[in-house]
């Protein structure tokens, strides 16, 4: 997110403009590890691309919280964003060569 803190709730940084499926959670804002659906995710709506983001009308995008120039994700969210991509891998039948992380994703 680049954020220090968020989650989904209205007043919260990561939620500028919400273009994403779920959010994960750092503990400065929601509980850490705490995987949280969007509306987009909800009513099944692509993410919009964006001039650092060219994926489909197929990409499901997540929104881990957090800064990588201050701190790294939490342990907490590499284990639940494992178990996040994991189920969603298997649900959708997606391979996990078609996964892909940020660069300073850890």
């Amino acid at each position: 997110s680049g954020t220090r803190s968020g989650s989904i709730e209205p007043a919260s940084p990561a939620n500028s403009a919400l273009n994403f499926h779920f959010c994960l959670c750092n503990g400065s804002g929601g509980t850490d590890g705490q995987i949280q659906t969007t509306e987009k995710w909800q009513k099944q709506q692509p993410a919009t691309p964006t001039r650092t983001w060219h994926g489909t009308n197929k990409t499901i995008l997540i929104c881990i919280i957090g800064d990588t120039k201050i701190a790294p994700p939490t342990d907490c969210q590499v284990k639940r964003l494992q178990l996040l991509v994991e189920e969603l891998c298997k649900k959708f039948n997606i391979q996990t060569e078609s996964v892909y992380y940020p660069s300073d994703w850890r």
